[in-house]
């Protein structure tokens, strides 16, 4: 409810921008130095039901992952999976300016980490097609 009009404002929809403004926020690592290790984002993660984890990279066309942070999701993916666990890791491109909204679900799956091992595939898939198919498994 506003303070001002007493009009009811509707929550964001789950998914939705909850402040386009905050997101625009650069952060900084600085001072998060161990021995040459920083941390690092990640730009897609949920969990379904305890059984199936999935991590999504997306980078820029003609961006290559960085070398640490795809090697942590690498890792974090192969962790989480048990006989009673999926996970997948999901490496993605766009050509957005950056200056325009990102739907991350529209971006092209490059390759991606399931059981232990990459793969790439053979025709063109979007990150929402392939957590789909993910999901139905």
């Amino acid at each position: 409810m506003s303070l001002i009009d007493n009009t009811v404002i509707a929550p964001p929809l789950r998914g939705e921008w909850r402040n386009k403004k905050a997101g625009k926020q650069l952060v900084c690592f600085t001072d998060l130095k161990y021995d040459t290790i920083t941390p690092t984002d990640v730009d897609l993660f949920f969990e379904r039901h305890d059984t199936h984890f999935v991590f999504a990279e997306t980078k820029k066309e003609g961006t290559p992952p960085q070398g640490g942070q795809e090697l942590a999701l690498k890792r974090l993916c192969d962790a989480v999976t048990t006989p009673m666990r999926a996970a997948v890791f999901f490496e993605t491109t766009h050509n957005t300016p950056f200056d325009e909204d990102l739907f991350i679900a529209e971006t092209k799956i490059t390759r991606y980490r399931y059981k232990g091992q990459w793969h790439t595939p053979k025709d063109y898939i979007t990150l929402k097609n392939g957590i789909d198919i993910f999901l139905s498994s």
